[in-house]
């Protein structure tokens, strides 16, 4: 008799779980388009910050230092903080199971206006 393992795929998100992921998905959308008014250069440099942090090839902590450097100092850095904390892993984890393609949280381009 043979016994055969397959990955464990991780549980379905629960809803807190969701508007948690699609939260820090409008707040790091919020940093790119804010980015975008300073100029492409700035724009282009966040969207490949936010791409690193939700990679998993920066930490938080250097992905704050780092959008500093971008934005300067912003009131939204706390709230930033509380929701990589507790939602980041999570979009992490979607997007490595492709439950979750990262485009459905972030835009990464300018947000059509309202007409």
């Amino acid at each position: 008799m043979k016994i055969l393992l397959q990955p464990m795929t991780p549980p379905a998100l629960t809803q807190r779980q969701f508007i948690e992921v699609h939260k820090l998905g409008r707040l790091l959308d919020l940093m790119i388009r804010t980015a975008a008014k300073q100029g492409s250069t700035k724009e282009e440099n966040m969207k490949a910050l936010v791409l690193n942090l939700v990679h998993s090839e920066m930490s938080v902590s250097e992905f704050t230092v780092k959008y500093k450097e971008i934005l300067g100092p912003n009131e939204n850095q706390l709230v930033l903080l509380e929701f990589c904390e507790s939602a980041l892993p999570i979009l992490r984890t979607e997007i490595r199971s492709d439950r979750l393609k990262l485009a459905d949280v972030i835009t990464f381009g300018p947000v059509p206006r309202k007409q």
